[in-house]
Formats: structure tokens, sequence, C-alpha cells
């Protein structure tokens, strides 16, 4: 699954202290400037150098904490940074972007329910608020909360149906959920807009987990489509030989383990394979060499042997295929 997290800014702070007195005032003034100086120049470790300076003139300032957390986060020290955002909350809890850069960190440290309390909080008055809700989205997986996972993404493409981030993820959590026909749905929106390989590739495993003779048909050609697009995996080409295979499409099959095969000419299973669906297609002398072949490279591939014994007695070679019996019997231990 796809993980969007915002881009830390720092929301620079506009307030007057009426209940400071000009010296304060003045202080906190100053204060700012340094900060927002520090902030344009990107200086965290900066800000964190000026901390105790600052605590110590203006030591009621609660913003102190606010940017001590703003620079630990940006350097990725997260749990200095809930920390400080905390102290900060515990003073001005009207400070929305504090809720939403701690639980920026909270789901960095992995703690989903921390960082969607926060993004609840911020999203209260920032509700369309697209990375935030994806971010939100996010920690529902810390806690396998597919439900919800999909109930926030859903929420994002009801604001921004084009979302592809959105759209794809939605269609995974379907997948995880084993909702075929709901991840499916969302893959053809998906292909609509972005007409991917890899698009078409997990269609296709949808369409192929739906068990249906249309859906795997389907899953055929969006395995073909996927191909055509670029993708030239092992895994695209065992998927299909496996959608193939049940709708008895042996010649396509073979040519599938085929294309295996000569990306790894030393699997065994591929032969073996390849071997039982020449056996089905009764190429019986095609399936003689891929067991033969299997056998060589692993020969404790039993159900090897058990099928060569049958493709020589398809081929009316007796001998042969008690031979094949006989090491069958030897391999699984049988007197």
């Amino acid at each position: 699954m796809k993980k969007t997290i915002s881009t830390i800014l720092l929301v620079l702070v506009a307030c007057v202290a009426f209940s400071q007195d000009n010296t304060d005032a003045v202080n906190t003034n100053k204060w700012i400037e340094t900060y927002e100086g520090l902030n344009a120049a990107k200086d965290w470790n900066g800000m964190l150098g000026q901390l105790e300076a600052c605590k110590a003139e203006v030591p009621d300032w609660e913003f102190a904490y606010y940017y001590e957390g703003v620079a630990n986060l940006n350097l990725k020290n997260y749990d200095k940074a809930a920390v400080a955002f905390s102290k900060f909350l515990e003073k001005n809890q009207q400070t929305p972007a504090a809720y939403l850069f701690r639980g920026n960190a909270y789901l960095e440290m992995k703690e989903g329910q921390f960082a969607i309390n926060d993004y609840d909080k911020y999203l209260q008055t920032n509700p369309n608020d697209v990375p935030v809700m994806l971010n939100k989205a996010s920690a529902r997986l810390l806690n396998n909360d597919y439900d919800n996972y999909i109930a926030d993404l859903t929420a994002v493409l009801n604001i921004d149906a084009k979302n592809v981030g959105a759209l794809s993820n939605r269609a995974s959590a379907y997948a995880m959920k084993k909702d075929w026909a709901s991840a499916v749905k969302d893959l053809t929106e998906l292909i609509a807009m972005e007409p991917k390989a890899d698009h078409y590739y997990d269609r296709g495993f949808a369409n192929y987990s739906l068990r249906t003779a249309e859906s795997l048909k389907a899953a055929v050609a969006d395995f073909t489509k996927a191909e055509e697009l670029g993708m030239k995996d092992a895994k695209l080409y065992v998927a299909r030989a496996t959608c193939n295979k049940a709708l008895k499409q042996y010649a396509l099959e073979v040519a599938d383990y085929t294309k295996l095969i000569e990306m790894d000419a030393n699997n065994d299973e591929y032969y073996y394979d390849r071997g039982v669906a020449l056996f089905k297609s009764k190429d019986y002398k095609g399936a003689l060499a891929d067991f033969t072949k299997c056998t060589e490279l692993n020969p404790k591939n039993v159900n090897a042997y058990k099928y060569r014994a049958n493709t020589n007695i398809k081929l009316g070679d007796k001998q042969a295929a008690a031979a094949d019996a006989a090491k069958v019997k030897e391999l699984e231990g049988k007197k």
C-alpha cells in the first residue's frame, strides 16, 4: 500500500500578547522574526540551538515548544517532536497545525490511533485537506483497519474523484479484503485515467480471483494487455497460464510456459507444468521431453515420473512406463 505524508509547512505565528509588558512584547516579536528567518533557511538545527535562549527571554511563550516540534519533525526526531507539540498543546489548543504535525510524528512512529486522533482534531477546522485525509487513511493501516481505510479513501474520492493514489489504494484494500468485484470496479476507473501495465495486471489478478468463466477470460485479456504495454514479469506468465489452464486453453498455457522457460531454463516446475499442458493437448512426444527434462533438473520430482509413466503408456512404451512406476515407488518409499 502507498503512503502520503503532507509537506511540513511552518505556520508563522502572528500573535500579540496584550497581557505582556512592553519588554516581553518586544522580545516575543524578536523571536518570531528569528524563527521566521530560520524557517525560511530551513535551518532546523539552528532552531534547536536557539531554544534555550528563547525560553530564557520569554519563558511563558508556548510557541517555543511549537518551533521545537517543527525542527525535530524536519530532522526526523519524531519522538522529540511529539513531546514538544504535546507541551505546546497543553497551553494552546487553538493552533490546528500543531495537531497535524504531532499526527505526522505519530504516524512516522507507527502510533496509528494517536495519529488518527490528531488528524481528526486538525480536520475539524480543515475538513477538505486531502493530503491530511490520506495521512489519516495511512494510519488506519497500522491497525489493519481496512474498513475505515476504505471509508477514508472514499471520503477523499468524494472530494477529488480523479485522485489516482486514493483510487489505487482503495483497490488494493478491496483486494486485501478479497472483495474482488469492488477491486475490479476501482481498477477499471483507474485504467480509464492511467492505462498502465501494472493496473491491467492488478485487474487481471482480481478477475482471476473471481473464478468465473467470464472473469477468467477477462483476466487473460488483462494480462495480455499488460504484456503489450511492456510487462514481461514471470508473475504475469504464471498467472495467465493458470487462467488458460482453468479455461482448458492448453495451447495458450503451453505458450506461456515456453516464455517462462526462456526466462528461467533451470526451473523444473516450468517443464513439469508445460508437460502437463502438452499431455492434456495430446502432444505426448512433447510432454515426454518436458517430463524428462524436469526429472533431469530435479530427480526427486515424483509427479513428473507419474506423468511420464502415463505418457509412456500413451506412446506404447510399457517398459519405460514400468521403470517410471518403479521410480515413483522408490521416491514415495513404497515396497
